[in-house]
């Protein structure tokens, strides 16, 4: 429900673009798609469509930082999606969500910002792509970022879309900080110093703006204003699902992209919009390897198994996924010191209101406050704490947070 006289989102339906033209057509809604029309929709000289399966979530209630996360696992707007049984996890299924929202996985994940250490990137330049070492990608970082909790670090940056910050915690973490000093791990107050060490425990940034809302990609770089100011160039088509490409006859050139609605799949028709530039495919790391496959463009095999039109034998495309495994550990705690205390509506209703009118208390927070990085060769196993260095070479060896062999596993 909208109030009188505020103008809503300017979403669009597969009715209004079917048959048309635009120099982009970006495939997906997620957080790159976002910032990916809104770098393009500055040219006011080009025009860009985004094809976006979910609708744009810019409500009151989505806006709250910890309630973002708290649904993480329900409503319509999240799809579930299973893995073939592995035999890593006992047979069992591993379970991945899906965001159907613009802004993707930023609309309900914890907003925690973290980098990463340097090391990570300069692996990754070393297995061969020069352009993934930490410093062609610190720009970036700095030019996305606005770090109101480091004001005057010179390797943070400041004018960027997206706020992050600190918070103060509702409760202490004193002695979380010294068991991590306890095994030798050093604490540090920015996640984000790319000359911190590489093992230690750390604050956690969160994407929250000035203003205490969750900064979603969309909030960031696809905002109401923006949208409107550009609506003449810039279409944000909702609602909608892209069911594969068109290609030119000798299969070297996406001329279209079939999308039906996706309320209304079973009995609506493909409609087609073409691209007078480019398609841009950016589903994500599982439902992009799905559309290139729908499209022809995968596992010869793979294709003709589905009975799929082969365009290009491609074996990598949905091959070679890594993902980050998270277990959860928990803690009998005092009441107070648990989120769980929402569930006295007295309570609820007390932090609902220091939200509204302040923007603290529990709503304005997203979970957790700590994160730490280790590698796990270096842990003694008897002790659990982390091996002294060798030698005063080896302590600066195992301090340097852009040598790749110091990325940290854990």
């Amino acid at each position: 429900m909208f109030w009188p006289f505020i103008s809503r989102y300017p979403e669009r339906g597969v009715a209004d673009v079917a048959g048309k033209s635009y120099d982009y057509i970006i495939v997906g809604g997620g957080t790159a798609a976002c910032v990916i029309a809104s770098r393009l929709s500055e040219d006011p000289n080009v025009s860009v469509l985004v094809i976006s399966k979910g609708k744009v979530k810019d409500d009151w209630l989505n806006s709250m930082p910890i309630v973002g996360n708290a649904r993480e696992n329900y409503g319509s707007d999240i799809d579930t999606i299973p893995s073939e049984p592995d035999e890593q996890w006992s047979g069992v299924p591993v379970r991945y969500f899906a965001s159907q929202a613009l802004g993707g996985a930023s609309i309900h994940n914890g907003l925690q910002y973290t980098r990463g250490p340097p090391a990570n990137y300069n692996h990754w330049a070393a297995l061969g792509n020069d352009q993934w070492s930490f410093e062609k990608c610190e720009p970036y970082f700095k030019k996305l970022e606005n770090a109101s909790s480091q004001p005057k670090a010179p390797y943070r940056g400041h004018n960027g879309p997206i706020h992050v910050r600190q918070d103060p915690s509702l409760n202490s973490v004193d002695n979380i900080e010294e068991a991590a000093k306890d095994m030798n791990l050093p604490v540090r107050n920015d996640i984000n110093n790319p000359n911190a060490p590489p093992e230690a425990l750390f604050e956690i940034e969160h994407m929250i703006t000035e203003t205490g809302h969750r900064n979603s990609a969309q909030v960031g770089y696809l905002p109401k204003s923006l949208v409107l100011e550009r609506q003449e160039t810039l279409t944000i088509c909702s609602g909608a699902v892209a069911t594969r490409l068109q290609f030119n006859q000798d299969g070297t050139e996406a001329t279209g992209v079939y999308i039906l609605d996706r309320l209304d799949q079973k009995s609506a028709k493909e409609c087609l919009v073409s691209p007078n530039r480019e398609v841009i495919v950016s589903c994500g790391a599982l439902i992009s390897a799905q559309f290139l496959m729908l499209s022809g463009i995968g596992p010869k095999e793979q294709l003709e198994q589905h009975k799929i039109s082969l365009v290009r034998d491609m074996p990598g495309v949905g091959a070679n996924l890594n993902d980050h495994i998270a277990s959860s550990i928990a803690f009998q705690v005092r009441l107070a010191d648990s989120y769980i205390r929402l569930l006295n509506p007295l309570i609820a209703i007390w932090h609902l209101l220091l939200f509204i009118f302040t923007k603290t208390g529990i709503f304005s927070r997203s979970g957790a406050r700590l994160c730490a990085f280790l590698s796990s060769e270096n842990i003694d196993e008897k002790t659990m704490t982390l091996k002294p260095p060798k030698d005063a070479s080896d302590e600066q060896r195992r301090r340097d947070p852009h040598l790749p062999e110091n990325a940290p596993d854990v």
